[in-house]
């Protein structure tokens, strides 16, 4: 008879447990998400969003600084719609010297692409970086890849809209718009 309840004890323990860490991933993903990023949360307008190009093989390959620029600007306006971007890149640093306050509510956007080679394999790694003027590495994401001359615009477009896509929920979530 012990053993019975002692086993029915167990069961009903188990269940509890495996209940109620079935619902904690969301809760601590939430709390990891409003605790790592809560600075996004102060951000009122973009004042940086940017693309910079290594390496000397990137022009070659046809990628351009000012194109991939105004690629990510665009997703920009399509992903984080009702955000303002007005480009304060010059005024940065006085910002964040002399207004701290006033540098935590300007978005910082940056990506930079590293391309190794010219033939087949293309290497390519894809940094992104957002936060505001004070902390601009809140929220950092990359990859590393390869593939052909043929493809290097086209995946690192992609790259450049992945991350912006899943930033733009992340920011959202952390203002509670999601």
């Amino acid at each position: 008879m012990k053993k019975v309840i002692a086993v029915n004890l167990a069961v009903i323990v188990l269940l509890g447990v495996l209940l109620s860490a079935s619902a904690l991933p969301e809760e601590k993903e939430w709390r990891i998400i409003d605790g790592v990023y809560g600075e996004l949360d102060k951000i009122q307008s973009f004042g940086y969003i940017q693309v910079w190009l290594e390496g000397d093989s990137a022009e070659k390959l046809g990628l351009t600084e000012s194109k991939l620029t105004g690629f990510a600007r665009l997703r920009f306006k399509n992903n984080l719609a009702g955000m303002k971007y007005e480009d304060m890149s010059k005024k940065m640093l006085y910002l964040s010297t002399n207004h701290p306050e006033r540098a935590k509510q300007v978005g910082y956007l940056r990506f930079q692409v590293w391309v190794v080679g010219d033939h087949y394999p293309i290497a390519y790694h894809v940094e992104c970086e957002a936060g505001h003027f004070l902390n601009t590495e809140i929220w950092t994401h990359a990859v590393l890849g390869y593939c052909s001359k043929r493809h290097i615009l086209d995946k690192v477009k992609e790259c450049i809209n992945d991350f912006i896509e899943k930033f733009a929920v992340t920011f959202f979530q952390v203002r509670g718009e999601i």
